[in-house]
């Protein structure tokens, strides 16, 4: 681990007792594991694999097993990469995408932080957000009988870490016409039909959701005051097709973590204070700022969701049941509309995406192997599993050594070798290896 990211876990090994004292929303079984896990990341004496280089032996990595946790700072990364590279494939790749984000007034963060423990005011923010998308894309077509689609990601805070609840939505900019089968382009999307159909789908919402005479009084204010509507801000640039450029833009705007761990600049334990900086979403500067340690705690941890939390959601057309299904529908809708053709040499990665490993994603990412030994550039093996508890689970040396006539060394995979020697291991331990 990085003298960053030990900073930041020193936090909260400094104050997680005593932040709890005061907001007892925190008091649970729940939070305490999850930070818990995290100020055991990657540690050695939880349990690590170790790869040699075998044609050298001058070169090894060490690596401890990791949390898995999104809330981590260095396992949050990991988790990024592997949403991108799910929604990557759950793009369809005939049609234009754009980047919806849709706002609520500042007024409602409260509510939603009030139920933030359930699911429930998310699963209905979230349904709210896919009615509203089929409304106006019914207005805008004239058409009732229509398949539209979207993928959904909710963040509930802002660039600076304090509670914001936001959703950031792929579109794409056409449906399919049920009766005819046709694909039907739309171009653009009208800013006041989405400002206005937004507020009037979200108030609906929580008018329902709340019937206090507090919330009447405020949607009444705020319908009185914003007449222009809630801002859902659609990005004019259409989503790179596919590739590194569309990855980057979906871990820019979709995964960025709220504060990054090389942002800490200073943690003064005597004072109690965080410094650190930030980029903000007007000025697109970056802005540094120094907030108190309980302040600081509590932007990270209303970061983590209820548990189970399904962050990404598919909608119609991307549903994930019906995904191949829907495919089939777009490419014959499109070619019912002007005879497109889709191209025969494009691969349906959505399987793919779920079983590339972490070496795999790295190299795709970063263009560079983690396991490539640093002197003779040889492709290190697995050689130890070692856990707390248990000891050393798996030795390639032993084994070779026990055998008279040894199988070659690479016969099975790592995570082959790493499952069958963790079998009946409660830790469900999975291997991350480091960027």
């Amino acid at each position: 681990m990085t003298k960053k990211t030990n900073l930041f876990l020193k936090i909260f090994a400094d104050f997680w007792d005593h932040f709890k004292i005061f907001r007892a929303n925190y008091v649970s079984k729940y939070f305490d594991d999850i930070v818990k896990k995290v100020a055991s990341c990657a540690d050695l004496q939880e349990g690590f694999v170790r790869y040699q280089c075998l044609h050298c032996g001058r070169d090894e990595r060490v690596i401890g097993f990791t949390c898995k946790h999104a809330f981590c700072l260095r396992c949050g990364s990991i988790k990024a990469m592997q949403f991108v590279e799910e929604i990557k494939a759950k793009l369809y790749p005939e049609i234009n995408y754009r980047h919806l984000t849709l706002t609520v007034h500042e007024e409602f963060w409260k509510v939603f932080y009030k139920h933030h423990f359930s699911n429930e005011i998310f699963d209905q923010f979230y349904q709210v957000a896919w009615d509203f998308i089929r409304d106006v894309f019914q207005t805008v077509t004239h058409k009732m009988n229509i398949e539209v689609g979207a993928i959904m990601v909710i963040h509930v805070t802002g660039r600076d870490g304090s509670y914001n609840v936001h959703l950031h939505i792929l579109l794409p900019m056409g449906c399919i016409d049920g009766t005819s089968g046709k694909w039907i382009d739309i171009p653009r999307l009208p800013y006041n039909l989405l400002h206005h159909r937004w507020q009037e789908h979200f108030l609906k919402m929580m008018k329902e959701f709340d019937q206090s005479d507090w919330m009447k009084a405020l949607i009444h204010k705020i319908k009185k005051h914003y007449r222009k509507g809630f801002v859902a801000n659609l990005d004019e640039r259409i989503l790179p097709k596919g590739g590194g450029r569309l990855a980057k833009y979906l871990a820019k705007y979709l995964f960025r973590p709220s504060i990054s761990v090389k942002r800490i600049i200073e943690y003064d334990k005597d004072k109690e204070t965080v410094e650190f900086e930030y980029q903000d979403h007007q000025t697109h500067k970056m802005e540094v700022t120094k907030i108190s340690v309980m302040d600081f705690i509590g932007r990270m941890v209303q970061q983590i969701m209820p548990k189970k939390f399904q962050r990404v959601r598919y909608f119609g057309l991307h549903a994930t049941k019906t995904w191949k299904k829907s495919r089939r529908k777009i490419i014959n809708g499109l070619k019912r509309m002007m005879g497109i053709e889709p191209d025969p040499n494009e691969k349906v990665l959505l399987k793919q995406a779920r079983q590339l490993s972490h070496r795999e994603k790295i190299l795709d990412w970063r263009k560079r192997d983690p396991l490539k030994c640093k002197h003779c550039g040889c492709t290190m093996e697995l050689v130890e599993i070692w856990i707390k508890g248990r000891g050393t689970i798996f030795d390639l040396f032993k084994i070779l050594k026990r055998s008279a006539d040894p199988p070659p060394i690479r016969t099975v995979t790592e995570k082959e070798k790493i499952k069958d020697a963790c079998k009946g291991n409660c830790l469900g331990v999975q291997l991350e290896l480091p960027f």
